[in-house]
């Protein structure tokens, strides 16, 4: 096993450049994975490589059009406001993508990019925790599988401050306090903006800092979260006005 990869150093590892103080990442992190019901794997046992190039490195073309998995494409788009990307609203998610491409976003060799999740069980259903996931992490409920894991952010703080990330957004404003644990050491006391798309409300909570915190709404559904294009550009905005200078 590669001990000096990043995905087998620390549980919630998903892809990307986790950076250095002197070069500083950009940190995008879930709840936890999406997809098949399955333990992450990464932690105990080296990465098959598949034969194919671009499925090995996670590319932004597989993101996008292999996998087609709506929250990393709606992640580029965020990012790529957040970033200064110009904004142009009949082709955004083709700009988005192309921004995306250029800089590799999320890729396994890319720079400046990282994604995590706060708890690295996958489950396809976040109200459920099946006999596989009993069997597979040894926990009863995600209830106990989640406890488990907070007692790790206090590691995982500290991983934080060894890399020192740019800025980190976490998604899902529930586990708010959560991400700041990660980020902080300790829960904060969070600026709250708030917009309206369509007469429903989004809310944005930012903590600036050394390491500037935002979290957003979920990226995938409900009335709430960003589920619009629109919702997407104006909280992009929002963060890049409050939390990153110039």
């Amino acid at each position: 096993m590669d001990l000096q990869r990043h995905d087998v150093v620390f549980p919630g590892w998903d892809s990307g450049d986790p950076g250095t103080p002197v070069q500083r990442s950009l940190w995008m992190y879930g709840i936890e994975p999406g997809g098949s019901d399955t333990i992450q794997q990464a932690l105990n046992e080296e990465l098959s490589v598949p034969e194919n190039g671009e499925v090995a490195n996670y590319s932004v073309k597989c993101q996008w059009d292999v996998w087609k998995w709506p929250f990393n494409r709606k992640a580029h788009m965020l990012i790529s406001v957040v970033e200064g990307m110009p904004v142009h609203i009949p082709t955004f998610a083709q700009d988005a993508r192309q921004y995306a491409e250029a800089h590799k976003i999320f890729e396994r060799d890319c720079k400046g990019y990282f994604k995590g999740n706060l708890f690295p069980q996958m489950n396809p259903n976040m109200g459920v925790w099946s006999d596989a996931a009993r069997i597979r992490t040894g926990f009863e409920s995600r209830e106990e599988f989640y406890k488990f894991f907070r007692h790790y952010f206090t590691n995982l703080h500290d991983i934080v401050l060894k890399h020192r990330p740019g800025l980190f957004i976490g998604v899902g404003i529930g586990q708010a306090q959560e991400f700041a644990k990660v980020v902080c050491g300790e829960p904060v006391a969070f600026e709250t903006q708030t917009f309206a798309v369509n007469g429903h409300n989004k809310r944005i909570l930012l903590k600036s800092g050394d390491i500037p915190l935002a979290v957003v709404p979920h990226l995938t559904g409900g009335s709430n979260g960003l589920n619009s294009t629109e919702a997407i550009i104006t909280a992009g905005k929002i963060i890049r006005s409050a939390l990153l200078k110039g």
